[in-house]
């Protein structure tokens, strides 16, 4: 579970540095509220972070929803370099969640 935790921890991060790279890089309204989803997303995923540590199957299926919708944005727009990366990250971060939860259900 403490990799899953990790991974998804950082992965919050690598999203507020999205974010900053993007209100450096946009202008206009567009841009913040691009940026307020994004820190609403690395909020979301640095918290689930912390509460699967609980082992609560309603932390876990929430985790897991939150990655999947990720990866599933990171293709339905214009697909760059960070788009990809944020798939790269979404998915190493959904498998390790779902190989911690069948883990910590063996135990």
């Amino acid at each position: 579970m403490c990799i899953a935790r990790v991974g998804l921890l950082l992965l919050a991060v690598g999203w507020v540095a999205l974010t900053i790279a993007a209100l450096v890089q946009g202008s206009g309204a567009s841009s913040v509220v691009l940026a307020v989803l994004m820190v609403i997303n690395a909020a979301a995923l640095g918290g689930l972070g912390l509460l699967i540590a609980q082992d609560r199957l309603m932390w876990w299926l929430m985790t897991t929803g939150l990655l999947a919708v990720n990866a599933l944005l990171s293709v339905t727009d214009e697909t760059g370099l960070l788009d990809w990366l944020a798939l790269a990250g979404s998915v190493v971060a959904l498998g390790l969640v779902i190989a911690a939860w069948m883990s910590s259900r063996r135990s």
